[in-house]
């Protein structure tokens, strides 16, 4: 006989449950089939904390008890959760999504780095950074101009008022033409 998994599940309309039987080698193949970026891990863990399926390169073997309880305590009073830990034995920052199965016990665990999970913002921060750096001298270089073409008339001007104090009645302000 195979091993498999038992979900027993309440029907709330009668009294009673329905239990359902998935063979643990097919569960584990379609989670296998998942494509995941590299580091990235998924677990999923029955009502007795045991890890029921943990992907090839997570260090939860099936059937160990799973040993963040602090993480898998964040779903104690909420149906989904998001937590970042870092791992024990890869030293790899995650972001964690953990999800309650139905009605079933059963939670499922999605870990991916986090800096796959962060790199685009990164980036755009980067991007964001660069173009406001490149306003600001814009703006600035812009603003010297301005300043360039109000101080260079107000100069001259001041000379010639300097002039016309000085007793030189004949000093004129040149004029824009």
């Amino acid at each position: 006989m195979r091993a498999g998994i038992k979900f027993p599940v309440a029907v709330r309309a009668r009294d009673g449950a329905v239990v359902a039987r998935v063979d643990r080698a097919a569960l584990a193949e379609q989670f296998r089939s998942l494509t995941m970026r590299e580091g990235a891990l998924i677990s999923l863990i029955d009502p007795g904390n045991r890890v029921v399926f943990g992907s090839e390169n997570s260090s939860a073997a099936t059937g160990a008890s799973a040993t963040d309880a602090a993480m898998l305590g964040v779903l104690e009073s909420r149906q989904t959760a998001v937590v970042v830990v870092r791992g024990e034995t890869d030293g790899i920052e995650r972001v964690y999504g953990l999800s309650r199965v139905g009605a079933t016990g059963y939670r499922v665990t999605v870990g991916v780095p986090s800096e796959i999970l962060y790199a685009p913002a990164r980036r755009q921060l980067g991007t964001y950074a660069f173009a406001s750096l490149a306003v600001v001298l814009c703006t600035v270089g812009a603003a010297l101009l301005v300043a360039r073409s109000i101080v260079g008339p107000l100069r001259l001007l001041s000379a010639t008022a300097a002039r016309f104090g000085e007793g030189d009645f004949s000093a004129r302000a040149p004029t824009a033409k």
